[in-house]
C-alpha cells in the first residue's frame, strides 16, 4: 500500500462493498469473497512509483538517476523530484516509456541534444510543476517528440501547473517545412466500420496561470492546447506565452483564455480530414492586447478565428481558408488588417464590437459579412466570387452603423432584415447613418502648377447651408496640398482627400451621392483671407472612384491649368 494509487484503489473497493452490502444483502457473501481475493497479497499487482534520485538527476536510462537504481518501465509512474534535471536519451517509438509522469517544482525533464531521434511515450496523465524542455534548435539531425499514447481519453492529458513550463524550440529553416520538435497524441487505433472516423485522438494540453507556455517552430498533432491566465507583459516572473511558427495538424487547435499580451504569430493550422472537430482552429477569449499575425488556417474547422468577450487587440496579415466560418468577433475594440477569408461557407461576423478593419478580402463564400450590434469602419473591403445561395448575402445589416471607405460595394449589396430597427435618437447627438460609403480622391493637376496651390472640395448644394467656418460633414482633409509631382496626397499619407458617396441614412433610406464643387486654389496670401480660385468644376462620386490599389499613383480626377 505504499503508493497513492494503491490507496485509491483499495478505497474504491471498500466503498463498493459497503454500498452493495447495505442495498443487496443477497450479494454480500459473493462480494466479500471477491474483495478478499482482490486484497490478497498474492493477487495485488501494482506498478511501482519511481522517483528520481533527489541529488541532481541524470540520464533517463542511467540507473543512478533513479532512487533504488531502477530505470522506469512501461507500467511505472514516474516522479522527477525537486531540483533534479533528468535528460531523456532514448527513442521509444513503438514502446511505452512510462505510465503517468509528474514533475515536482523546480525540476526539469529535457531531451538530449545531438542524439538524433528522441521519442518519449507517456501512457497516462502528465502533470508538471517543473519544466519540460524540447530543444531541437541546435541540430537539423535532432528529432524530439513528446508523445501521449493513452487509450483512455481522460489520461491523455498534459498539464502545466503554476510555476511549471513547457518550452519547445524546433530548428528554423528545415527543408520542405519539416518540424523537428513535436508534441503529439497517438492513441492505439481501433477497428471501426468503413466510412466512420476513428475515435477522437485528441489530447488536452493545459497551461495554468503562473506558468510558461512557449512553443516555437514545432508541430502539434492532435493536440488541443488550452493556456489560461498567463501574463506575457514581463511584469510577472516565470510567466510567458508565445506560440510562433508552429504547425497545428490533425485535430489540433489553440484556445487562449485571459492571456495578457500573448503572441500568436506565423502559425499554420491544417486539417484535411472530412470529419469536423468542435471549436475554431484559433479561439480567443478575454485576452487583452493579444497580437495575432501572419497565421494561416486552412481546412475543415467550424471556425477559423473566433473571439469571444475579446477586448482590444491587433490582428494583421492572417489567412483563413475552407472553414465553415472565417472570423467571428464578440467583444469590444479591435484593429484588423490584411485579412483574407477564402472559400469559407460564411465569411465574417462582427457583433457587439467597435473597431477598424483594413484590407479585408472575402472570396468564395455563400454569405460574406454579418454586421450585428457593431460600430465599424472598414477600409478597402472587397467581396468577390460569391457562391450562389438563395439565402446568401454580401452584407447583412442587423444593427449598428457601418462606414465603408474605398470599397466596390454598391447599395444593392446591402441587405436589411424585415422590421429593421432604425438608429435610435440620443439627446444631443446626431443620428448616424446605417451605412455610408466614402471614397478616396487623388487629384492630379496638370499644366503650369504654381507652388503652394491646393485642391479644395465642398458639397455643391448642401441640404442645409453650413455656418461660417463649419466643417463640411461630407468631406475630410480639405483643402489638400498639391505636391511637386502635381498630385494630392495618396491614401498612405494618412491625409488624403475623402468624400462621402452614397449612404443609407438612419432610417435605412438610400441617399445617392451628392455633387461636389472642386476648386484649385492659389497659395495663401495672408492669414484670414480666402485663397484665389484658379479653376472650378463640379464632380460626383461614381463606381470608377474605387481604387483597387489605393496607393497607386493614378488620379481619381485630372484637372488642367492653363
Amino acid at each position: 500500500m505504499k503508493c497513492r494509487r494503491c490507496r485509491r484503489r483499495v478505497g474504491r473497493v471498500i466503498q463498493t462493498f459497503w454500498w452493495v452490502s447495505m442495498t443487496r444483502p443477497t450479494l454480500r457473501f459473493a462480494l466479500v469473497t471477491v474483495c478478499l481475493g482482490i486484497l490478497s497479497p498474492n493477487t495485488m499487482s501494482f506498478a511501482d512509483e519511481i522517483y528520481s534520485n533527489a541529488s541532481g538527476g541524470g540520464d533517463w536510462s542511467d540507473p543512478a538517476a533513479w532512487r533504488g537504481g531502477k530505470v522506469p518501465a512501461a507500467d511505472d509512474d514516474v516522479v522527477i523530484a525537486r531540483d533534479d534535471t533528468v535528460t531523456f536519451n532514448r527513442n521509444d517509438d513503438g514502446q511505452i516509456t512510462c505510465r503517468q509522469l509528474s514533475l515536482d517544482p523546480r525540476s526539469v525533464l529535457q531531451f538530449k541534444v545531438g542524439a538524433g531521434s528522441i521519442v518519449f511515450c507517456a501512457n497516462g496523465l502528465v502533470e508538471s510543476y517543473g519544466y519540460i524542455r524540447l530543444d531541437a534548435s541546435k541540430s537539423a539531425k535532432d528529432q524530439h517528440e513528446f508523445r501521449l499514447v493513452a487509450a483512455d481519453t481522460e489520461q491523455r492529458t498534459l498539464k502545466i501547473a503554476k510555476g511549471g513550463g513547457l518550452v519547445v524550440s524546433g530548428r528554423l529553416g528545415l527543408t520542405q517545412g519539416r518540424k523537428n520538435a513535436l508534441i503529439t497524441s497517438r492513441p492505439p487505433k481501433k477497428e471501426v466500420p468503413a466510412g466512420t472516423p476513428q475515435p477522437d485522438p485528441t489530447a488536452i494540453l493545459e497551461a495554468a496561470t503562473g506558468s510558461t507556455f512557449d512553443i516555437q517552430r514545432a508541430e502539434l498533432i492532435n493536440i488541443y492546447a488550452q493556456p489560461t491566465g498567463i501574463d506575457n507583459t514581463g511584469v510577472k516572473p516565470g510567466e510567458r506565452i508565445n506560440v510562433i511558427k508552429n504547425r497545428f495538424s490533425g485535430t489540433s487547435r489553440l484556445y487562449l483564455t485571459s492571456c495578457d499580451s500573448a503572441v500568436v504569430a506565423d502559425n499554420h493550422f491544417e486539417r484535411d480530414d472530412p470529419f469536423p472537430v468542435p471549436q475554431a482552429a484559433l479561439y480567443i477569449s478575454v485576452c487583452p492586447l493579444i497580437e495575432v499575425r501572419g497565421n494561416t488556417i486552412r481546412g475543415n474547422y467550424p471556425g477559423g478565428i473566433t473571439c469571444y468577450g475579446q477586448p482590444e487587440c491587433i490582428m494583421t496579415n492572417n489567412v483563413i481558408e475552407k472553414c465553415a466560418a472565417g472570423l467571428y468577433w464578440y467583444g469590444s475594440g479591435f484593429m484588423v488588417k490584411q485579412l483574407l477569408i477564402k472559400d469559407c461557407t460564411h465569411g465574417m461576423t462582427l457583433t457587439s464590437a467597435a473597431g477598424t478593419l483594413e484590407d479585408i478580402t472575402i472570396s468564395g463564400s455563400q454569405s460574406a459579412y454579418y454586421h450585428g450590434g457593431a460600430t465599424v469602419q472598414m477600409t478597402n473591403l472587397v467581396i468577390r466570387d460569391m457562391v450562389p445561395n438563395p439565402n446568401g448575402y454580401k452584407i447583412y445589416m442587423a444593427t449598428g452603423p457601418l462606414t465603408l471607405i474605398n470599397s466596390p460595394i454598391t447599395p444593392q449589396d446591402i441587405t436589411f432584415p424585415p422590421g429593421w430597427a432604425p438608429t435610435p435618437t440620443v439627446a444631443g447627438k446626431p443620428r448616424l447613418p446605417a451605412v455610408q460609403m466614402l471614397n478616396f480622391v487623388v487629384a492630379q493637376v496638370n499644366g503650369q502648377v504654381p507652388p503652394g496651390i491646393a485642391v479644395e472640395i465642398k458639397t455643391a448644394q448642401p441640404a442645409t447651408p453650413l455656418p461660417p467656418g463649419a466643417q463640411d460633414p461630407n468631406i475630410r482633409n480639405s483643402p489638400a496640398p498639391v505636391l511637386k509631382n502635381g498630385f494630392t496626397p495618396l491614401p498612405q499619407s494618412l491625409e488624403p482627400l475623402i468624400v462621402r458617396s452614397w449612404q443609407y441614412d438612419a432610417d435605412a433610406k438610400l441617399q445617392p451621392a451628392p455633387a461636389y464643387q472642386l476648386n484649385i486654389v492659389g497659395p495663401v496670401q495672408a492669414a484670414g483671407t480666402e485663397r484665389k480660385v484658379l479653376k472650378s468644376l463640379t464632380v460626383a462620386p461614381e463606381v470608377g472612384w474605387y481604387r483597387a490599389i489605393p496607393n497607386e499613383k493614378k488620379p481619381t480626377i485630372e484637372v488642367s491649368l492653363p
